[in-house]
């Protein structure tokens, strides 16, 4: 089965998670701090989950009882992450009559959608998958890469957005824009102002695009 690489924007997305234990409460947590809107149905939640109502006040929706198969339209994504295999099997067959994205924890053959390992910083991510094959080596890739990438890439990441910004308004050639920002990216560059806070960073990748752009308003000798 092939996969798509996609990042979704599931801000103010209402998403229903079906299970209160430890993967659960990771589903849940992750689409919360992803900005959706969260219901999540069990039997029982672990302690965990109170913990995180309360700090995401009003995004998420704990339903205390047994999933009940019923109309899952107003769903953006469904998660079925239970220790029920055939419980989490009804739920996916539910949430693909409704054409909705659907994760089944520990079951690819059951999912329309599967998440990645993830590494963050900042506005910056990149997921590792093998499309359910062996998720351990996603994880292994992703950890390899955050020992390469500091937290501060975090930082670098937010300063070249606004960089872009103000990019737009001297440079009107996009291509002579995105060539100027992809030599921004080099790892010299990177290497050259690591550490360093955003307002300090800025202006400093000010100077070296202004030098870009002198360089690209050259004339080309005659040859």
């Amino acid at each position: 089965m092939g996969y798509l690489p996609l990042f979704l924007n599931v801000q103010d997305a209402l998403c229903l998670v079906v299970g209160g234990g430890q993967t659960a409460h990771r589903k849940a947590a992750m689409l919360l701090e992803a900005g959706a809107r969260v219901v999540a149905v069990s039997l029982q939640f672990n302690e965990a989950f109170a913990e995180m109502q309360r700090q995401f006040s009003g995004a998420l929706e704990l339903r205390v009882g047994p999933y009940q198969s019923g109309e899952l339209s107003h769903y953006r994504l469904v998660f079925a992450a239970t220790d029920n295999s055939a419980l989490n099997q009804t739920v996916a067959e539910d949430a693909r009559r409704a054409n909705l994205w659907v994760n089944v924890v520990d079951e690819p053959a059951l999912c329309s959608a599967l998440c990645g390992a993830v590494l963050q910083r900042g506005t910056l991510q990149a997921a590792f998958s093998t499309g359910g094959a062996c998720p351990t080596l996603s994880v292994a890739m992703r950890d390899e890469l955050a020992a390469q990438n500091p937290e501060w890439v975090g930082t670098f990441a937010t300063v070249l957005g606004s960089l872009r910004a103000w990019l737009l308004e001297r440079c009107p050639q996009m291509a002579q824009r995105k060539r100027i920002l992809y030599q921004l990216s080099s790892p010299a560059i990177r290497n050259r102002h690591q550490g360093l806070e955003a307002e300090v960073l800025l202006p400093l990748l000010q100077a070296e695009a202004e030098k870009l752009l002198q360089e690209c308003s050259k004339p080309t000798p005659n040859t």
